[in-house]
């Protein structure tokens, strides 16, 4: 008898041990069920997100190509119509609008192709130290053209003197100051765009300030997400009624992070919006 209770309390020890085995196992295999569930919540989420982004593009880019396809055709077909008589003037104002027209419709294909680019890890810039006087002195320009025709917003340019070099490349900066400073002239109806450069500790700042309508608060933190337009209603509904398509952020944002560069704002609603570009600058003793 004792020889069987010994070998009854062994089988039920095995028992017990398996019994605790397999619970463990039921355990483990219940965690990792709930990590794949989470994973698919995590990919149904993406894929929802996804599917928003492409809704929102086709939105804003049937908007924007639409607008000065429309400027190009409808102009180009008055000074097609023999029966139409037009002056000088009014032949060299529709001119101006096709050729403004053509080129930011050129800007969007651009910008689009780069945004790919970078997301497709296919952009290959070229860094390294170097002057940026001309960037600054071009992009001033490029300001003051686009303000020419609205003696509402005053452009200022200010910059140090004796700049030091940067760790940039020409492209990349040229692209991301060029979609700030668009930003500002398309979303400043009236005071101040100013642009400006200084260095500050180990770095050369270009800050581009403006007085338009700054960035809604409840979209601020979405500002660098592909095709969420900074200055669209919080509900984002109004998108095809702006004048943004939500790529120049993004873009430029990916292309400083590509240079190692910095990409701040700061922004309130209806109170303009400051932008900073902090860029390493060369050591002295280099």
């Amino acid at each position: 008898m004792k020889e069987e209770i010994h070998t009854y309390k062994m089988n039920l020890q095995k028992k017990s041990k398996e019994s605790d085995m397999s619970m463990q196992e039921l355990h483990t295999a219940n965690e990792e069920l709930r990590a794949l569930n989470k994973e698919l919540i995590k990919s149904k989420k993406e894929l929802e997100e996804l599917s928003d982004y492409r809704g929102r593009f086709l939105v804003n880019m049937s908007h924007e190509l639409r607008t000065p396809l429309n400027s190009i055709i409808g102009f180009s077909t008055v000074m097609l119509d023999n029966s139409y008589d037009i002056d000088r003037n009014e032949y060299r104002e529709m001119v101006q609008i096709i050729h403004d027209s053509s080129k930011k419709l050129l800007t969007l294909i651009n910008n689009i192709l780069d945004l790919t680019k970078v997301e497709t890890s296919t952009y290959e810039p070229n860094p390294g130290y170097m002057d940026i006087n001309n960037i600054l002195e071009a992009s001033a320009s490029i300001c003051k053209g686009m303000l020419k025709n609205n003696s509402s917003v005053i452009f200022n340019f200010k910059k140090e003197e004796n700049l030091p070099k940067v760790w940039a490349d020409e492209r990349a900066l040229s692209k991301a100051l060029n979609n700030i400073i668009d930003n500002a002239v398309k979303f400043t109806k009236r005071g101040e765009i100013t642009l400006k450069a200084y260095h500050e500790d180990k770095f050369v700042i270009i800050e581009i300030s403006d007085t338009g309508i700054g960035i809604n608060s409840e979209i601020y933190k979405h500002i660098f997400e592909p095709f969420i337009t900074a200055y669209a209603d919080k509900d984002n509904r109004t998108l095809s009624e702006k004048n943004g398509t939500g790529i120049g952020l993004a873009l430029s944002k990916y292309l400083l992070e590509i240079i190692e560069a910095e990409l701040l704002i700061d922004s309130q609603d209806g109170h303009g919006t400051v932008v900073k570009i902090k860029l390493k600058k060369q050591d002295s003793n280099a």
